[in-house]
């Protein structure tokens, strides 16, 4: 059984001086030429030699613990093909803290990978566990400094690599729990584990990372797929970067092969998994992570802050065709963690599911393909945040699309404490849920000064009247009804298509605003921004209160595209007092809807695409409210005019026509009925 890293006390700094020191003087190389499993002779000679006369892997590994420098073992075994080394016991913990290099790739006939996409390296030396021991690891790291490359490590009852202690390590072009070809599963435990729980001296500040896994070059690339429980782990590895790997394919990064425990999963702070540009000017495929055909989670996040970027998650290597894990990447009691610049695409079920502090997830591709236009959805939301997650942040130009579920919920129920979350300037759409749902069960309807509670608080929406785009600009107004004299922050996106629920999506950020709510929880909405948009298209906006609790959309709103607004004498349209008839009585109810056809009436063209109306209630027998509406599309909350019992209040407002013409009106108020003067001003045409 592996005891805690021996010799931890060996790594403060005047030590590692003292180490780099006598490596100068007596570094070696031992030339393991046998695939046999001996033991050294004499491990004071500073000879790799057995009883049988062979350098054996495991009598190298014994010379170069024992002999001070920088050591470096090498393979020429004869023969041609893979060369099996099968211990029949653990071999001995790499301990040197002058540095120790394990290099595969010296054996005759190996070579590195030369791919982009893929990976053509030829490995010839093997590293069998099938007879090591039920508590056997491939290589066991607790010194400094070591490397280890061009291996095949497989079937290792426990982790085909252990870095138990020390930092400065790095593992490049190995293949942990495959064959030799990457094509086929031949599982260890764990492929590569990452565990310096033991370790209480601090690394060297001059030290970058404790460990780097992969790396920039393409020769770097690791291939950690078919083990039997994660692909990689990593805990207490503070510094680590983890690199251009192929986590959970073959050798193709086209067909998975899956770690049937996750891609990798992480317990630590400042982990860096990627780290490279992918999209985007300067990016590339070069050097990220394809996490992929993973059972579980392709990313597991626990503790933090980490940061995970240009990664490709739940896709093949060159992001263009689904690879799903379970989920693509998922926080659990995680804290600041940055999730940037990455594909998260194609997964089984949520792309990103956090439960989570202060997690940034920004610039990501969530549900499409490494071009950003293509649909590769999530089978469920793209953003999940739920489990009491606070200050999470989704924005910053996501494109958030083509998943089964919503683009982003916030909340796992409706009674989830997951509040402050702020979602900001994505682009989301073409999902097949709501594109933000607040609890997790639909559009929730607004209430009289946003007195609920449950995720992201339920902030309301805004209610959008009218938009109107003409001469380069495009001019909204609306309402917000939320907590009392606060200021708002409200986004405006533009969309060319309405989701099916009627409220939203956000496909392209045009533009926002501040309101201030008054006493009465009411603020007026009116904005103008510097775009044109195609007829056709539609708006809705988001409100976010200052703590950061950010809404659903609104009901979509169609817009008006129009050069000319065109006055007329005023004139009333609809008096409900007067006899009944189309624009006359009865008064309104609470039970009946009622349209109003104003096209065609009091000098409005047929082909009128918004009217300038004033309303006004009269007579109500209790308190209540009245919404307006373009006919035909959802009923808006909160409403265009409040009023008490025998007010009469009245509101000037600019609406845009169903494709009837029309509008709709609906009363809110308990019981009784209230007239309804409709007169009109004007038309955009």
């Amino acid at each position: 059984m592996i005891m805690p890293p021996r010799g931890w006390f060996r790594i403060a700094p005047f030590a590692l001086a003292i180490g780099l020191a006598a490596s100068l003087a007596s570094a070696a190389t031992f030339m393991v030429d046998s695939t046999g499993d001996e033991s050294d002779a004499d491990l004071t000679d500073g000879i790799c030699r057995t009883a049988l006369g062979t350098c054996t892997l495991r009598a190298a590994i014994e010379q170069a613990n024992a002999l001070a420098g920088v050591d470096t073992i090498a393979f020429n075994i004869p023969g041609a093909g893979v060369h099996s080394i099968t211990p029949s016991s653990p071999l001995p913990e790499l301990t040197d803290d002058a540095g120790i290099t394990i290099d595969g790739y010296t054996q005759p006939g190996s070579s590195p990978n030369t791919l982009t996409i893929g990976d053509n390296a030829v490995l010839t030396i093997e590293l069998d566990g099938t007879n090591a021991g039920q508590s056997a690891n491939g290589l066991v790291i607790q010194g400094l400094s070591a490397t280890v490359r061009g291996l095949v490590v497989n079937r290792f009852a426990f982790s085909g690599i252990w870095i138990a202690g020390g930092f400065g390590h790095q593992v490049s072009g190995c293949f942990l729990g495959t064959d030799p070809v990457g094509k086929v599963a031949m599982g260890n435990r764990v492929g590569l584990r990452i565990d310096l729980s033991g370790q209480l001296a601090a690394p060297a500040a001059s030290t970058t990372s404790v460990v780097v896994v992969g790396g920039s070059a393409a020769a770097a690339r690791n291939l950690i797929s078919g083990n039997l429980s994660a692909g990689l782990a990593a805990s207490s590895a503070t510094n680590s970067l983890i690199q251009n790997n192929y986590v959970g394919t073959d050798s193709s990064g086209t067909s998975a092969l899956s770690n049937q425990g996750g891609g990798i999963s992480l317990l630590g702070s400042n982990i860096t998994v990627g780290g490279a540009p992918l999209l985007g000017p300067g990016g590339g495929l070069g050097r990220a992570n394809v996490v992929s055909g993973n059972i579980g989670s392709g990313i597991l996040i626990s503790g933090g802050p980490s940061r995970i970027s240009g990664n490709l998650v739940g896709t093949d290597a060159t992001g263009t065709f689904p690879l799903p894990n379970g989920t693509g990447i998922q926080g659990v009691r995680s804290f600041g963690d940055f999730i940037f610049d990455n594909v998260i695409s194609g997964n089984s079920f949520y792309g990103i599911r956090l439960s989570s502090i202060g997690a940034s997830v920004e610039a990501n591709y969530i549900g499409t393909d490494l071009s950003g236009t293509n649909t590769l959805g999530n089978a469920l939301d793209g953003v999940a945040v739920g489990g009491n997650s606070v200050r999470v942040f989704v924005g910053n130009r996501n494109v958030i699309a083509f998943n089964g579920g919503s683009g982003i919920s916030v909340g796992f129920s409706g009674t989830d404490a997951s509040n402050d979350n702020l979602i900001s300037r994505n682009s989301i759409h073409d999902n097949g849920g709501l594109g933000i749902d607040l609890g997790n069960d639909g559009v929730t309807a607004n209430d009289d000064c946003d007195l609920s509670r449950g995720p992201n608080l339920l902030q309301n929406y805004p209610v959008l009247n009218n938009a109107v785009s003409s001469s380069g600009t495009c001019t909204v107004d609306g309402s917000l009804n939320s907590a009392p004299n606060t200021q708002f922050y409200l986004e405006f996106f533009s969309n060319t298509r309405c989701s099916p629920s009627g409220y939203g999506e956000g496909e392209t950020f045009i533009g926002s605003t501040f309101v201030m709510t008054d006493g009465s929880c009411k603020a007026n909405v009116q904005a103008t921004f510097p775009t044109s948009l195609a007829p056709g298209s539609f708006i809705t906006s988001t409100a976010t209160d200052p703590a950061g609790n950010t809404s659903e959309f609104s009901a979509c709103l169609p817009v008006v595209t129009s050069e000319s607004f065109y006055t007329v004498t005023p004139c009333r349209v609809a008096d409900t007092r007067n006899p009944a008839g189309p624009y006359g009585g009865p008064p309104l109810t609470p039970a009946a809807d009622r349209a109003f056809v104003v096209a065609g009436q009091c000098g409005i063209p047929p082909d009128a695409r918004a009217v300038a109306f004033n309303f006004a209630v009269t007579q109500p027998s209790v308190s209540g409210d009245l919404q307006v509406f373009p006919g035909g599309t959802p009923l808006p909350a909160p409403a265009t005019v409040y009023y008490s019992a025998g007010q009469t209040r009245a509101k000037n407002s600019i609406f845009a026509l169903g494709l009837a013409g029309d509008i709709g009106t609906h009363v809110d108020q308990a019981a009784g009925t209230v007239h309804l003067v409709i007169d009109v001003t004007g038309y955009f045409r």
